[in-house]
């Protein structure tokens, strides 16, 4: 689409980070080793004293403890849903795409894209449900969109969140 670079936010102290539709106060600290914690209203990222490029390791933290999260936020909201939609899932799988939100392949593999937790929780469901749906349907046919509508009534709000919200999902 367009090749125009994503808008990256400052990661300093005091910065919000959004984290499935609520906001966290960055704070930045100085450790013996890098990790990154959750409290409550707060995202902390640990970096040690000897990194140079102290902006640049901190997101780095973000994205990995991003992507840790996204699987363990994806394999939960695809097993209840799974259940509740009476399909088999093979694998889920956590990935970074830049114009992405899911994939389902024939054989019952899902993907959805990390970014997805920068989102309200009801857009990850959404996305989640879309991709389960095509288990049942694996096209965008309307026998598609009916099931995706009995599991997901506020589909289409969804949908018009990610297309006017969805690229400034970054870090």
């Amino acid at each position: 689409k367009n090749s125009l670079p994503r808008p990256q936010r400052p990661l300093v102290t005091g910065q919000q980070v959004p984290y499935l539709g609520e906001e966290y106060t960055l704070q930045i600290q100085q450790a013996g080793k890098g990790s990154v914690s959750m409290r409550p209203g707060e995202l902390l990222v640990s970096i040690p004293k000897r990194v140079r490029q102290r902006e640049k390791y901190c997101r780095q933290q973000l994205l990995d403890w991003y992507r840790q999260q996204a699987q363990s936020v994806f394999r939960q909201k695809v097993a209840e849903q799974a259940l509740r939609i009476g399909v088999q899932v093979r694998s889920t799988k956590i990935r970074s795409y830049r114009a992405r939100w899911g994939s389902c392949s024939q054989h019952g593999e899902l993907t959805f894209n990390w970014k997805l937790l920068l989102a309200p929780e009801a857009i990850c469901e959404h996305v989640v449900i879309h991709e389960l749906c095509h288990l049942k349907e694996h096209n965008h046919s309307p026998a598609f969109w009916h099931w995706v509508s009995q599991y997901d009534p506020d589909f289409r709000a969804h949908i018009d969140w990610l297309k006017k919200h969805g690229q400034m999902l970054e870090l």
